[in-house]
């Protein structure tokens, strides 16, 4: 995409399709966090320190995570709570903002870290799975839920995507 820059975590286990894509603004300069990365859990974690921020947010951390359905929420969670550990011992100040598909992850752990989560409305049929865990909820004014379409058959929601 023009005047975009991307960022991508495949999955590691050879399986085709999905993985996670993040495009930001090409003039923001991000990143990459790469040694979050982890064998086990599809996250992608991006750091921003722009040049106007608000007097008491050092920097934004924006995490990205993909938990399976069937995935192990155990090993999900400690991944999640240690990579947001290490980044507030670098960064005490730091603005975060977790999203992704969360499916069916027991999430008291991360509300409790604390952050909220800001999703109210159904992303999938009647269900919250996609989510938006922040201590930034001050600074946002509002969400809304946009229906993409499916880039495997073009439906708007598809039992097998």
């Amino acid at each position: 995409m023009d005047g975009y820059s991307f960022y991508r975590c495949d999955k590691k286990d050879g399986r085709r399709g999905s993985g996670i894509v993040c495009y930001v603004s090409s003039y923001l300069d991000i990143q990459l966090l790469s040694e979050f990365e982890s064998e086990t859990v599809e996250s992608l974690w991006l750091l921003f320190r722009g040049q106007r921020m608000p007097r008491l947010v050092s920097h934004v951390v924006v995490g990205i995570v993909y938990f399976l359905p069937n995935g192990d929420c155990a090993v999900t969670v400690t991944h999640i709570i240690d990579c947001l550990d290490k980044i507030m011992q670098r960064h005490p100040n730091a603005g975060i903002i977790l999203c992704g598909d969360f499916n069916r992850l027991n999430d008291r752990a991360i509300i409790s870290y604390p952050r909220k989560q800001i999703v109210s409305a159904a992303t999938r049929k009647n269900n919250v799975l996609d989510k938006i865990y922040t201590n930034l909820a001050t600074y946002l004014t509002s969400n809304r839920i946009i229906r993409s379409q499916c880039f495997i058959c073009t439906c708007s929601q598809c039992a097998t995507c």
